[in-house]
């Protein structure tokens, strides 16, 4: 029995520089176990991907990370749920305000429109009553 070390990886097809025992990329072992001489080489097998395709590979997943942890960062933000709540209390607050000068000018309408009415009422009363004290 011979020890053949292969040229690429078999399982990840990245190549042997310096013809060592295990893959650089994998780990998996490039000794080739022949039984009876020298046999013919095995044909490459050739990289799963080109450099240029496993760069552009590359730089997408980073961009996604990127836009993830983005994402991630403006989730735990607390600024924006404060802002919210504190907008809405605000809101609140001038919705009630409002309310209240709308009662306040109904309560002065019902009220001030009315007094000259009762008044002159008041007035003919008096002299009604004073008509009767009279006879």
């Amino acid at each position: 029995m011979s020890e053949d070390v292969s040229d690429y990886c078999g399982n990840c097809g990245t190549p042997n520089t310096g013809k060592k025992k295990f893959c650089q990329n994998c780990g998996t072992s490039l000794i080739n176990i022949t039984g009876t001489g020298p046999q013919a080489p095995a044909p490459p097998i050739p990289p799963k991907m080109d450099a240029i395709e496993k760069a552009k590979q590359i730089a997408q997943l980073r961009e996604k990370i990127s836009q993830t942890q983005v994402k991630l960062d403006n989730a735990n933000s607390v600024a924006g749920p404060l802002l919210l709540f504190i907008f809405g209390v605000l809101t609140a607050i001038i919705l009630i305000g409002i309310l209240f000068i709308i009662m306040a000018l109904i309560w002065y309408e019902m009220n001030y429109s009315a007094r000259p009415k009762l008044r002159t009422e008041i007035a003919t009363l008096e002299a009604q009553l004073r008509e009767l004290e009279r006879m």
